[in-house]
């Protein structure tokens, strides 16, 4: 569902603004970057994770301070968060038991699902 975040912002920029070349059927990459320059590891991913994940997700963080999470689970930097970007998006954006006590509002889950299907740029 939240995969279709982009799919909306994409269909919203009108009529003129076509996302293929229609003697190519290419897709039009400038209307994506356009469409994803707001989702950025800075606007979105770092914010989201230093909010709803570090808690537990963090390597400075002793064993039986981490809640559960596995050691070397950790999403420090954005490399970080890269190597775990299939797990995160699984556990936040579809079976949605990340983070365990909820609290992420649906504005803030849309933009973590715009920015992963955006390619999670940094």
């Amino acid at each position: 569902m939240r995969s279709l975040a982009l799919v909306v912002l994409l269909a919203a920029c009108g009529p003129d603004d076509t996302d293929t070349d229609p003697d190519t059927d290419v897709v039009d990459t400038d209307v994506i970057d356009e469409a994803c320059a707001p989702y950025t590891w800075s606007t979105v991913g770092e914010p989201f994770v230093r909010t709803w994940c570090s808690s537990c997700h963090g390597s400075a963080l002793a064993t039986d301070q981490r809640q559960g999470a596995p050691d070397g689970t950790n999403f420090d930097t954005y490399t970080d968060v890269q190597t775990w970007l299939a797990r995160i998006q699984l556990r936040t954006l579809e079976q949605v038991d990340m983070p365990p006590a909820g609290g992420p509002t649906e504005a803030d889950l849309d933009a973590l699902a715009a920015w992963i299907d955006c390619g999670a740029p940094e």
